[in-house]
């Protein structure tokens, strides 16, 4: 599951969304696969598919102050597309 990193840094945020979501499949009482999920999606502007992400490692870590960080960061992304397609 470290392979997402990797692939991010190169700018394959999509190889990094499918490692996240293997990393997710395979544990998914691993926060940190949820959190690669969310981070991928939300390179490959795909904030509202994220969300679901986040709240996935946030029902693992409830309160965590940087996944709370990561979801709200989320939702000004999908609101501002939003804005921005109406």
């Amino acid at each position: 599951a470290r392979g997402d990193a990797a692939c991010a840094a190169l700018g394959s945020h999509a190889d990094a969304f499918l490692d996240g979501v293997a990393a997710a499949a395979l544990k998914p009482d691993w926060p940190k696969g949820h959190v690669r999920v969310a981070a991928a999606l939300r390179a490959l502007k795909r904030p509202r598919e994220a969300l679901a992400a986040y709240y996935a490692a946030l029902r693992l870590l409830p309160g965590d102050g940087d996944l709370n960080v990561g979801l709200c960061d989320a939702v000004a992304e999908h609101h501002a597309l939003w804005k921005q397609a109406h």
